[in-house]
């Protein structure tokens, strides 16, 4: 079975997944530790003992992130789709981008378990969207986000895979019964005036047949492209800039998908 909590993260099970890429790696213990604060998947750093200094040759990760899907089943079924996307995506398309290594993954026929080795960004740190993000943080995000877009944009091969597919109807219904409830949370919270209150009400109006419209433009995007999802760490500018501190995106995680770029 594949594991759907801590506590079944053994070591025979990160050992089977690197086996094709690392074939002297075998894994005698773990430790491990939650990293992240995931809503639909957990998160958790191993560090692995390796049974013999073979894995030394094949430079086998000293430590990884498992990502698996957690909590009780009807839960680990809403979000099958969501795991689906984002195995597929390390499984076929991240050798076309600049992502984390992943390191082995499998997923369950019906999508509800799945693990995926990734490579570790530490330093890097899980943003806070309660406390935000500098405007250089949000540059540096848009610029990664960039380039997950530009190296498969307008790609029809992307539709030759089983699954993945532009939004569609089914797609909207789920997004017709939560926005409007959170655009309403996001008015009671900060007074907008003008433009602004004008996009909110655009975006709740309007969204639905956007999503759904047949689009000019698509490629991969990031699923939920939040400050949480978003690993970063800083670094120190040259001497020929600002020389303030500029923040480096090592990771954006959860489910990239394949949607419109308007």
């Amino acid at each position: 079975m594949i594991p759907t909590s801590v506590g079944e993260l053994t070591a025979p099970w990160p050992t089977g997944l690197l086996t094709p890429g690392y074939p002297d790696a075998e894994i005698a213990s773990v430790t491990v530790e939650p990293v992240g604060s995931g809503q639909m998947a957990g998160s958790f750093r191993i560090t692995p003992t390796y049974a013999s200094t073979g894995a030394t040759s094949t430079r086998a990760p000293d430590t990884m992130v498992a990502k698996l899907a957690i909590g009780e089943r009807s839960q680990r079924e809403f979000a099958a789709g969501m795991f689906r996307n984002e195995v597929l995506f390390y499984q076929q398309f991240a050798p076309t981008v600049t992502v984390p290594r992943c390191h082995g993954s499998v997923i369950s026929a019906v999508n509800t378990e799945f693990v995926l080795l990734l490579e570790d960004m530490a330093p890097a740190v899980q943003g806070d969207q309660i406390a935000g993000c500098s405007a250089y943080q949000a540059q540096a995000v848009a610029v990664a986000a960039a380039g997950l877009h530009a190296p498969r944009w307008c790609d029809d091969s992307l539709f030759e895979l089983p699954g993945l597919s532009l939004p569609d109807h089914e797609d909207r219904v789920p997004m017709d019964s939560v926005l409007e409830p959170m655009a309403d949370v996001f008015r009671a919270r900060f007074p907008l005036t003008g433009r602004e209150a004008a996009t909110v009400d655009w975006l709740v109006a309007e969204a639905g047949d956007w999503l759904a419209r047949t689009p000019q433009r698509f490629a991969l995007i990031h699923g939920d492209l939040r400050i949480d999802n978003v690993c970063s760490v800083r670094t120190v500018r040259s001497p020929s800039s600002t020389g303030r501190p500029s923040p480096s995106v090592m990771r954006c995680a959860t489910s990239p998908s394949c949607s419109r770029r308007a």
